[in-house]
């Protein structure tokens, strides 16, 4: 961190022995950081040129200036140089609304070509939120990276919440629901999956104040692109479509925190079971998803059954709503 104070490594490292001690040597420096000798005396010559090390009169013993004193002055200039940045962000963002308001059809949507803009301007908009994100995923239309596994985590940890809408057959061929159920153990109830057919396209909503659309063209080039929406018309019509398709889909229980929340008769186990076959994983992908075998998928299930007094999975369905189970 005293990198952001201005130091760099080695000073860094030099500085951070000195303030822990009364006095020490130039002996004591070169033990305690591990480096050549005389790249420490260049290091402290450096600091002491700086006043961020006192040289004592023998020449041979240094300490260290006090860090409100010595580096302060950098906290005030980093301060006054984010003001002045937010301050410039604020009057950009205004001439951007400003400029939004008039834009033309045409500037409503923007056309990203190839997989390097799309990823760039999808780790844009993932660190530049701070509400919610919505999320439509289906086969082959997914804009995953590492990198945006990253950003989703950082969105996370300030706050943004994010609602995944994936299409059944998504939920089965990917790691979905095992990433939904590790994030929920750092970040309880940030992310929330459902799931359900027949998906009409792929998307991402930040905000409600911009969306990306993945499209791969349709001459069968292996290359991808992507559209940006900004807020208009069409913003609106692909947030109304998200809400509608999440009020009809099925739920997920992504984690054993959500799953004691409700149905407090249901064992937290046989709740992730019956959500994720409610949802239309079959047995031996919910098997796999939890790590038991399909037999044991099958036989919780039919114990579920006879709790509810039910013949049949449909029926068990309808029970299990009726009971608070899903």
């Amino acid at each position: 961190m005293s990198v952001l104070l201005g130091l760099d490594e080695p000073e860094s490292l030099v500085y951070r022995f000195l303030v822990s001690q009364a006095t020490a040597t130039l002996d004591d420096v070169v033990a305690e950081v591990r480096r050549p000798a005389a790249e420490v005396t260049a290091v402290v010559d450096r600091l002491v040129q700086r006043s961020v090390v006192v040289r004592h009169a023998d020449g041979s013993t240094v300490s260290a200036a006090p860090p409100a004193q010595a580096l302060g002055a950098v906290v005030a200039d980093r301060q006054s140089e984010l003001r002045a940045a937010q301050a410039e962000l604020d009057t950009l963002g205004e001439l951007y609304r400003t400029a939004s308001s008039g834009r033309s059809l045409a500037g409503l949507v923007d056309v990203l070509p190839g997989q390097e803009a799309v990823h760039t301007r999808l780790l844009q908009l993932q660190e530049s939120a701070e509400d919610e994100w919505l999320a439509v995923v289906r086969p082959g239309a997914t804009l995953h990276t590492p990198r945006s596994g990253e950003a989703a985590v950082r969105a996370r940890a300030r706050g943004v919440r994010n609602r995944i809408l994936a299409a059944r057959e998504f939920v089965e061929s990917s790691p979905l629901l095992s990433a939904v159920v590790e994030a929920d153990r750092t970040s309880p109830g940030m992310t929330v999956v459902r799931v359900r057919t027949a998906l009409p396209a792929a998307f991402l909503v930040f905000d409600r104040r911009a969306a990306i659309i993945p499209v791969r063209p349709t001459n069968r080039r292996s290359d991808t692109g992507a559209l940006v929406v900004h807020e208009g018309p069409l913003l609106s019509a692909l947030v109304h479509l998200f809400e509608l398709l999440w009020e009809g889909a099925d739920r997920v229980v992504p984690s054993d925190v959500d799953a004691a929340s409700g149905g407090a008769d249901l064992d937290p186990l046989d709740r992730r079971i019956l959500s994720l076959v409610h949802a239309g994983m079959t047995d031996r992908a919910a098997g796999a998803e939890l790590g038991l075998s399909m037999r044991t998928i099958q036989r919780r299930m039919r114990d579920l059954m006879d709790r509810s007094a039910t013949e049949t999975r449909l029926q068990l369905g309808a029970a299990a709503v009726r009971r608070g189970w899903l």
